[in-house]
């Protein structure tokens, strides 16, 4: 099982918080989150690899892991397509499974992940954003059947295009995975419910 974690400029990220979060605690938010993800998908035994598909690359060179991929994101292209390269290039160095996560997931523990890849015995496994169906996580068989899909209603667009495949399709459902950081409302519900302990802020 190989894990996909596309990471934005961090200062480009969480614009949608922009009304409860200064500039400087966006980057420290997408950095945090960032580095919390990681650190749980490489205490995961069955997770070979995590490629780290980022445009960060200051930040690359403070990550030193036997685990680690990087891969830069350098083109223009939309996430969906970029995605689409990358789990390619990894079925190219021998990947046999893929694992797409969200960097947004600010309660997901290693349970969460080990959960859909127990769950995982072929097809499609999915786990779908909480608010505006969209598709926080997923596990594929490598080489691809489909082309992937990200935003809103991608969760629907997935299983559209694995019935087309005859893709066997597997739906999960973990808080830590489908309540993502999207908004000032998931903001305010975050710090409400899991404050102190699951502040991004503060880790």
């Amino acid at each position: 099982m190989w894990a996909i974690i596309p990471i934005n400029e961090f200062s480009r990220s969480f614009t949608r918080l922009s009304s409860v979060l200064d500039p400087e605690q966006r980057t420290k938010l997408a950095k945090n989150l960032s580095s919390r993800l990681i650190q749980i998908l490489l205490a995961v035994d069955e997770v070979e690899k995590v490629i780290l598909f980022t445009s960060e690359k200051n930040w690359l060179g403070e990550i030193k892991h036997s685990k680690l991929v990087l891969r830069k994101d350098e083109d223009k292209k939309p996430l969906k397509q970029k995605i689409d390269s990358v789990a390619d290039w990894a079925y190219g160095l021998g990947a046999k499974k893929m694992m797409y996560l969200s960097i947004d997931l600010p309660i997901v523990e290693k349970k969460d992940i080990r959960q859909i890849i127990d769950s995982h015995k072929n097809g499609l496994t999915l786990v779908e954003a909480k608010k505006d169906g969209g598709t926080n996580a997923l596990i594929t068989d490598l080489p691809r059947k489909i082309n992937f899909q990200f935003g809103s209603e991608s969760f629907k667009k997935h299983l559209e295009a694995a019935k087309l495949e005859k893709l066997k399709t597997n739906i999960q459902s973990a808080e830590g995975l489908s309540f993502d950081l999207d908004d000032h409302d998931d903001w305010e519900f975050l710090i409400k419910h899991y404050q102190p302990e699951k502040n991004p802020l503060k880790i």
